[in-house]
């Protein structure tokens, strides 16, 4: 779906807007996202629910892959933004720290993406994704680099359009994370690889930990076994551009 250059013109942006349409939230998305494209998923044609949109730079991605989207976030702001963008797609308020106890409806694929680490209770927010999907979970987020296996609550300021919407996240291990999923999902799994950008690290051994908390790693539940040659079913300890 792609909107003309003089509807554009006419959306009044919110500073959320101003944030992530800097030049580092405009790169970030794009590595992001051109990685995401080379794991071999099938992503085409499915239902998809996207959490912690902020103002939908993500949604676009499925969209123009024929799928049928439901775009959640929790300010009210940037839901008014979104609707905007998107008029013909589903939009609604998902706060992921008190999530109603169902949507009414299921999808194939819960897209989580810069989401779980501006969370202060990550486990119960992966139950609540976990329990709407069908298919596969996509999960990308700031992690701990010491593999302690916990969650790691951190202040946030939730005047910050980028930042919770509370006044705590977490960065959780990826051992924690790995473990959860295992918990809701029969497969679990992470890429070989990682984006072209320095805040996803290739190498988790003690000597290559970044010096600060943007240390990121994706992860994928799935209800299938998956057979992407690129994906692990553990913790690599080093891996390597796409």
């Amino acid at each position: 779906m792609k909107l003309l250059p003089s509807i554009i013109s006419k959306i009044k942006a919110p500073k959320a807007a101003q944030v992530f349409h800097s030049n580092h939230y405009l790169r970030h998305n794009q590595r992001r996202q051109e990685h995401l494209a080379t794991l071999g998923l099938d992503l085409s044609r499915k239902t998809v629910l996207e959490v912690g949109a902020a103002i939908g730079d993500h949604s676009s991605f499925f969209l123009d892959r024929g799928c049928t989207m439901t775009i959640t976030e929790a300010r009210l702001q940037n839901l008014k933004f979104i609707k905007k963008r998107y008029p013909a797609v589903t939009v609604r308020q998902l706060d992921l720290n008190n999530p109603p106890e169902s949507l009414g409806a299921s999808f194939e694929i819960i897209y989580c993406y810069g989401t779980l680490y501006h969370l202060e209770k990550p486990k119960e927010a992966m139950a609540f994704m976990a329990s709407l999907c069908t298919g596969m979970l996509l999960l990308e987020t700031c992690v701990s680099f010491a593999d302690t296996g916990t969650v790691n609550l951190v202040k946030e300021n939730p005047l910050d359009p980028s930042q919770a919407t509370v006044s705590l996240g977490c960065r959780p291990t990826r051992s924690w994370i790995f473990e959860t999923l295992k918990s809701l999902f029969p497969y679990v799994y992470m890429p070989l690889t990682q984006p072209w950008h320095e805040e996803f690290p290739l190498d988790w051994t003690a000597s290559g930990s970044p010096p600060d908390s943007h240390a990121r790693a994706i992860f994928i539940g799935s209800r299938e076994k998956l057979g992407c040659s690129c994906l692990a079913d553990n913790i690599p300890m080093k891996q390597r551009r796409c």
